[in-house]
């Protein structure tokens, strides 16, 4: 039984191939995922992207994260990150910086699979 498409990204470079993810106990088959490929090589695109203006950035964002460290009146709260208690304090030129890239990814890519935050 096919399902339909899920919503996302349709192309003409990309063939409606779907890949299935099943798990096999006793010759019952339970459906994880169905992913098309297309919506796949669109991640994989923007991951790839992202981390390529990242790298390119990657002395200026670290430029901005120190100024943001380093500026009159910051301070930081201690939080369990999950990973043990760590420093944290707000970044607002880095995240301006970064937001600046996604748009820049975005207008390249033409469209974003999965979150942006």
């Amino acid at each position: 039984m096919r399902k339909a498409e899920p919503p996302g990204l349709r192309c003409a470079a990309c063939t409606p191939v779907w890949i299935c993810l099943a798990l096999y106990a006793d010759e019952t088959s339970i459906m994880l995922y169905i992913l098309s490929f297309c919506r796949q090589y669109h991640y994989v695109l923007q991951s790839l992207t992202l981390w390529r203006e990242i790298s390119n950035d990657m002395f200026k964002l670290w430029y901005l994260a120190e100024e943001d460290m380093l500026r009159e009146g910051a301070s930081y709260r201690l939080c369990d990150t999950g990973q043990g208690l760590n420093r944290v304090q707000s970044a607002p030129r880095l995240s301006r910086a970064m937001h600046g890239i996604l748009g820049r990814c975005l207008a390249q890519i033409g469209s974003w699979v999965g979150s942006s935050v």
